[in-house]
């Protein structure tokens, strides 16, 4: 039987859970969720250009789910992004990273949103993985 195992990766994602009470991570069963990521730095703050935010999203991305047992983005096979606002400037630059970090051409959704969790955010990105045995 499979059970939930939660985790957070770095101080700033372990106050996170403190304050807002979400984790970071979540492995059920071979799959692990990644909570929504943006591009903030380990100070929690964010970065200010979009290009450099939306690579910054996906890093953390991928550290949280190295440090939740994953090995990294190549087990990613669902990426969700949520843009605010949608923009296909903002679009395309989601596209040529998920091409960068993911050539194994993952699912992927994009929404657009009026706005995110933290001022100046313009991209927040939610994963699922798989892990094999």
């Amino acid at each position: 039987m499979s059970t939930l195992s939660y985790s957070a990766a770095t101080p700033l994602a372990l106050e996170n859970q403190e304050t807002y009470g979400y984790s970071q991570a979540v492995r059920f069963g071979n799959a692990l969720y990644i909570s929504g990521q943006g591009g903030w730095r380990p100070d929690g703050s964010i970065e200010v250009d979009n290009a450099a935010q939306i690579a910054l999203a996906f890093q953390n991305v991928d550290q949280a789910l190295i440090s939740a047992g994953g090995n990294g983005l190549t087990d990613v096979f669902k990426v969700t992004t949520f843009l605010a606002p949608f923009t296909d400037e903002l679009a395309v630059l989601v596209s040529d990273e998920i091409k960068r970090r993911l050539p194994h051409k993952p699912l992927w959704t994009c929404i657009g949103v009026d706005k995110l969790a933290f001022p100046g955010m313009v991209c927040e990105v939610e994963i699922i993985a798989g892990l094999v045995d």
